[in-house]
This record gives C-alpha cells, sequence and structure tokens, in this order.
C-alpha cells in the first residue's frame, strides 16, 4: 500500500476546464497511490462534501481548517484584553480591515499591483487571488489610496519640486480622453463629460525621471503658471514647445527657457533641445490609465495619476525597489485617516 501526502495550495473542486487543467498534478497521484493525503488550508466546511467528486475511485474525507469550531486555526486573530473581556482584531486601522480575503491572497495581490497588474482580472480570477472583479477593484481603490497619501504627504513637505543645477525641466500638455477614429464606436457618458487637459512636467537628469502631473480646465498662462511657479525652481531650464502660453512669460519669470517648433523639426537644430522624453513618457503614462480603465471619470483619472507620480518619486528610488516601497507605506497607512 503506498501512502502518498501532497500540498495542494489551492485545491480546485470544480468539474470546469480551468479547475481539472490545475488538478494535473494531483490526478497523477491518484493513479500511482493507494491513500492520497491532501493539505490545503483555505479548504471550506462545506466543500469537504465535494471531495467525494474529484476521483470515482476514491472516496474523500476530511476537516477543514477554516471551521472554528475545530479550534485547528483561529482563523481571524484578535487582540483579547483579559482585564475587561473584549477583542479587537489584529487588522483593525489597517488596509485589512473588514476584508475576507486571507493575508496570503493580499500579498499576493501587492505584488502583482507593484508589477503594474499586467494581467486581466479574468487570469487573477482564475489564480484565486479573488473571487469577484468587484473584490479586486476594491483591493485596487485600497491601494491606490495607500500611493496617494504618500505622494500627498511628500507634496505637503514641500519637496515636490524639480529643476535645479544640471537637470532640464520639459513642459507640455496631453489628452487622456482618448478619441473614436473616423467617429466610429460608442459615445456614452465616458466621452461626453468635460474633456480636460493633462499638464506634465518632467525633469530629466541623469539616472531619474520625475514627472508631475495636473489636470487643467485650459492651456492659458493663468493655468499653467502658478503651477510652474509652485514645482519648479526659479532659475531652471526649461524646455518647450512654441506654445504661445510659454512665449514670453517663462523668460520674465526668471527661468532658462529653451523651445523648439515641432512644425518643422523635432530637435531644434541650433540649440539641439527637444522634448522627445516628455512625449515618449505620454505613451507610458496612457497605456498604464486606460489598461486599467482609470479615464472614466474626472477622479479616478486624478487617482490614476498620483498613482504615476508616487511610481517615479517614491517606488523606483527605494533601495528595495517598488515593491518595497508599498509595503512600507501600507505598514503606516491608516484607514481612518482616508476614509
Amino acid at each position: 500500500m503506498r501512502v502518498v501526502s501532497y500540498n495542494a495550495r489551492g485545491l480546485r473542486l470544480g468539474q470546469s476546464a480551468s479547475d481539472k487543467a490545475r488538478r494535473i498534478v494531483i490526478d497523477q497521484l491518484f493513479d500511482s497511490a493507494d491513500i492520497l493525503c491532501i493539505q490545503e488550508t483555505l479548504l471550506a466546511k462545506q466543500d469537504l462534501e465535494r471531495l467525494n467528486s474529484v476521483h470515482n475511485d476514491f472516496y474523500g474525507a476530511g476537516e477543514s481548517t477554516t471551521d472554528l469550531s475545530l479550534g485547528l486555526i483561529d482563523f481571524i486573530k484578535k487582540w483579547v484584553c483579559s482585564r475587561h473581556r473584549t477583542s479587537v482584531s489584529v487588522r483593525r486601522g489597517s488596509m485589512f480591515y473588514k476584508s475576507r480575503r486571507s493575508l496570503q491572497n493580499h500579498l499576493e495581490f501587492i505584488y502583482r499591483f507593484s508589477q503594474g497588474l499586467r494581467m486581466r482580472q479574468v487570469d487573477l480570477i482564475e489564480d484565486a487571488v479573488a473571487a469577484s472583479s468587484r473584490t479586486l477593484t476594491k483591493m485596487s481603490s485600497t491601494l491606490r489610496k495607500v500611493c496617494i497619501r504618500a505622494i500627498h504627504k511628500l507634496r505637503t513637505k514641500g519637496k515636490m519640486k524639480v529643476g535645479g543645477r544640471h537637470r532640464f525641466v520639459m513642459l507640455d500638455e496631453s489628452k487622456f480622453t482618448g478619441r473614436n477614429q473616423y467617429n466610429r464606436g460608442r459615445m456614452g457618458p465616458v466621452w461626453r463629460r468635460n474633456k480636460k487637459w493633462v499638464f506634465g512636467i518632467l525633469e530629466i537628469s541623469r539616472d531619474t525621471r520625475r514627472p508631475i502631473l495636473k489636470i487643467v480646465r485650459n492651456r492659458s498662462t493663468d493655468q499653467l503658471l502658478p503651477i510652474i511657479h509652485r514645482h519648479v525652481r526659479r532659475g531652471s531650464s526649461i524646455v518647450t514647445d512654441e506654445w504661445r502660453a510659454y512665449r514670453r512669460a517663462l523668460s520674465e519669470e526668471g527661468y532658462d527657457h529653451h523651445t523648439v517648433c515641432h512644425k518643422r523639426n523635432f530637435v531644434d537644430p541650433g540649440s539641439r533641445c527637444h522634448t522627445q522624453n516628455l512625449e515618449r513618457a505620454w505613451q507610458t503614462f496612457k497605456c498604464d490609465v486606460w489598461r486599467h480603465r482609470g479615464n472614466r471619470t474626472t477622479s479616478l483619472l486624478k487617482e490614476h495619476l498620483r498613482v504615476i507620480e508616487w511610481e517615479y518619486w517614491l517606488g523606483r528610488c527605494h533601495r528595495y525597489g517598488v515593491l518595497g516601497r508599498l509595503l512600507h507605506d501600507i505598514r503606516k497607512f491608516n484607514v481612518h485617516e482616508c476614509a
């Protein structure tokens, strides 16, 4: 008699094609074992009866570690006060409070969020990160709040300033609302809203790129100049196109202003100045926003722009990378401050 023990790490008991594909290893063990002991920590009590349907030649029986009445595991950890006989969840005050997902699911989603969430929600659901797209949306929204809170603290300290010696600052504007080619496709509420411009400031140095992205009503001098004063140091070298809002205003305010005429050249033949770094960055920023459907509303677009700023200002500068900075900000995150 051959007895085999196997740690399933996400046992699928369904009969769909995707569930059967994830049970290939277990099906092979059934062919070579007389008794198969499967370890699955998160197997719910109501799923125990479905163990009999995994294989026709085997009888399934087991105990659920998520059943608190058995005493095998205290699935929801709590702080208990012996004096007042009260208990409080250890997740209270953190981003995991009132969440039914396990910490393992949260950590896996945090890792994928730090990598850019390049997988579809369907793939994340199949990998058992979450049970529905609604849960994934809530988890994404919570992590965006973490990033927004961190970048807001940096801005309130007055550290989000660009420019200076040996640094060039590029200015440009772009629309993130999208455009239907040849007037085809649906024109729903997403595109009927007030279309606004995104004003971009990009600092170029030898090793870093630091963007500042602001939603503005229009591209006039009255809208753009206060933002430049707030975030660009006086005396900095600024490169722009020949948009009329920049022509005299920047030089009169004490900036070293260089221009390039995009109607004639992408790189100015005399000064060799260009805005190609920011033009290329627009494509990267828009791909991130459109992939996450972040341009549906103005408030949602603003959140995604803050996350982009967080990635370049804080995430990539951390010694442990974007994931290390994200875990650092999660540790300092307080639900009550951001409610």
